[in-house]
């Protein structure tokens, strides 16, 4: 895998999160990657020509937020203060957040308080992503019990099938996955969908117990559990991306 360094471009107060690589190569090369801007340059250049091209790759990325709107919105580190509100399971949290000198970052739950203490040494996506993930790990824990209660009654009511384990895990991928050998994937970011969107979810994967596929057969068997299984499908195509652990407030 390639080196590189992550550095920062601030754009309109923005930080936004960029991995340059030098390369063996003839030109410069910018694009915008999942989780950051990947920015190319060949390893031959003097320092005067890297600051040159510094200065254009800011200007592209200038002029992308311009030109395509919230193309790099995803780019954006979360803001993340103490006072911010996270809503989940159609609760509401407040977050305490501190920082200390550690090598990684914990938190707990108390009542309707989420309090984090972080690597001090955390910036920009690397905080936001943290928090997020923190985030995910400790609702997942309080919540688990309830969504594992919710698949136990519709397995026992429809399919029948043994479930080996349920596991609810941070995944922008895809919202579930089923395997071979009876277990269920779920992702967190579910918590903050509406109950029937997540009873979607669980009749989706518990299907794939029957079928380990996508056929006709497949949607078939969907369908007589759940049959506005496409009013769900098109809920979390509109409305799926906002649903992360954000602040509302």
């Amino acid at each position: 895998m390639a080196k590189y360094e992550l550095i920062y471009f601030e754009i309109e107060g923005v930080e936004i999160p960029v991995k340059r690589y030098y390369e063996r190569r003839r030109n410069v090369r910018i694009s915008v990657g999942k989780d950051s801007v990947l920015f190319r340059i060949p390893i031959y250049m003097n320092n005067s020509q890297r600051h040159k091209y510094h200065l254009w790759a800011k200007d592209w990325l200038i002029k992308q937020m311009k030109s395509k709107g919230g193309s790099l919105e995803h780019l954006i580190p979360i803001s993340y203060q103490s006072g911010s509100v996270i809503k989940c399971m159609e609760n509401e949290y407040t977050l305490k957040i501190s920082e200390k000198v550690k090598s990684s970052s914990s938190g707990k739950i108390k009542d309707n308080i989420i309090y984090l203490v972080l690597d001090s040494s955390l910036y920009g996506s690397d905080k936001s992503d943290n928090i997020k993930r923190l985030l995910s790990r400790i609702l997942a824990k309080k919540y688990k019990p309830i969504v594992a209660k919710r698949l136990e009654l519709i397995n026992k009511h429809y399919f029948g099938h043994e479930v080996n384990g349920l596991r609810l895990k941070y995944n922008r991928s895809n919202w579930g996955s089923c395997s071979n050998s009876g277990n269920i994937n779920l992702s967190t970011r579910l918590l903050m969908t509406p109950e029937w969107v997540r009873d979607y979810v669980i009749v989706h994967e518990l299907a794939h117990m029957n079928e380990m596929n996508h056929s006709k057969k497949y949607w078939s068997i969907v369908g007589k559990v759940y049959p506005e299984y496409e009013k769900a499908e098109k809920w979390l195509k509109t409305y799926g991306s906002k649903c992360d652990f954000v602040p509302v407030s």
